[in-house]
């Protein structure tokens, strides 16, 4: 039943995406270096590669976790999900800095627009969609198997992020409101 609840989820992103347009307008190469690159190397810095594995295979396995291994295994998971929260808003403000660097030519402004938010939409699929489910994957199992196990405080990066976004959008909508009109 879960998987029919997510595949129906990536359904209706793809159709709402799809009826935009081109699905092709949301592929953007620097977004995706920026993202899984910080994603993927901010915490292989920090943690070894064999207790990534470990984390990823008990977020995905089924059977119960013990409260130490799985407060080790939300750990690690925890520093990918802040390194995509934190790899989408340096992505953001990297596209922000070359968009107002090219004001003077505005057909380089869109793509600059484009690594800006995008970094944004990749890095919120990632920590929201993806890495939120398994860490909270990886608390239910635990405490199934000892209800004295503390569930720490996620942090609330979806509010941190949609703040980031109100801000951005603003800023961008001050910055488009000043260019001349190209009539």
């Amino acid at each position: 039943m879960k998987f029919l609840f997510a595949f129906t989820g990536l359904v209706l992103i793809s159709a709402a995406i799809m009826f935009g347009g081109s699905p092709l307008i949301f592929f953007n190469a620097p977004s995706l270096l920026i993202v899984i690159g910080l994603t993927v190397c901010v915490p292989l810095a920090n943690h070894s590669l064999s207790e990534t594995t470990q984390a990823f295979g008990a977020a995905c396995g089924t059977g119960p976790v013990d409260t130490e291994g799985g407060m080790r295994h939300v750990t690690v998971l925890q520093t990918f999900r802040m390194a995509a929260t934190g790899s989408g808003i340096l992505g953001t403000f990297i596209g922000l800095v070359q968009m107002l660097q090219s004001m003077d030519n505005p057909k380089d402004i869109g793509p600059a627009m484009a690594v800006a938010l995008l970094t944004i939409l990749y890095a919120v699929f990632l920590s929201e969609l993806v890495l939120g489910p398994l860490i909270n994957r990886i608390h239910s199992r635990m405490n199934a198997t000892s209800e004295k196990a503390a569930k720490p405080a996620a942090p609330n990066s979806v509010l941190n992020i949609s703040g980031v976004l109100c801000g951005l959008f603003g800023f961008a909508v001050c910055i488009l409101s000043m260019m001349p009109n190209a009539s």
